[in-house]
């Protein structure tokens, strides 16, 4: 099941998403649905941090402490972590962020993965929550919890969901 949540639909000025914003009503729903969980996070590029030249210069700027696969294009970081970075850096052009089920088992994307207007299933293995962002917004979130679908539709208003 996928939810997009619509920059369109927000009211007001402020009418970006934020990655925190998600990360801390996943967290309200389930506190260790966040927290104490390793995440993956890929296909990175931030906004106002200037010409930083890719995408492993965009993660390490966001991960200044580690946790950067040199060469690979992502990196491995703790549920907190990645909250905390999110709440500092605030705004992405892009960001592919995986939740690990088991954080021994590599992950495998397919091939033809989309951070925009993807399919409704997971795009990668190993993974139970899925997190996309392009183009600054839309983000769209893939979760076989149909509660936690709920619960992000209850809090962000003018969200789709897709099954």
């Amino acid at each position: 099941m996928l939810i997009t949540l619509d920059y369109m639909a927000r009211p007001g000025p402020a009418r970006d998403y934020h990655l925190v914003e998600i990360l801390r009503c996943i967290s309200q729903y389930d506190y260790s649905a966040v927290i104490g969980r390793q995440w993956r996070v890929s296909d990175l590029e931030i906004w106002m941090y200037g010409p930083l030249g890719g995408t492993e210069d965009d993660l390490n700027a966001m991960f200044p402490e580690g946790g950067v696969v040199t060469g690979e294009g992502f990196a491995l970081v703790g549920g907190e972590r990645l909250m905390e970075r999110s709440a500092v850096v605030q705004l992405f052009e892009s960001g592919h962020f995986l939740r690990l089920v088991d954080p021994a088992v590599p992950v495998e994307l397919e091939s033809d993965y989309k951070l925009l207007n993807g399919p409704v299933v997971f795009q990668a293995s190993n993974v139970d929550l899925e997190i996309r962002c392009a183009e600054a917004c839309p983000y769209e979130i893939v979760s076989s919890d149909e509660n936690l679908i709920a619960k992000l539709n209850e809090d962000f208003a003018g969200s789709r969901i897709r099954y």
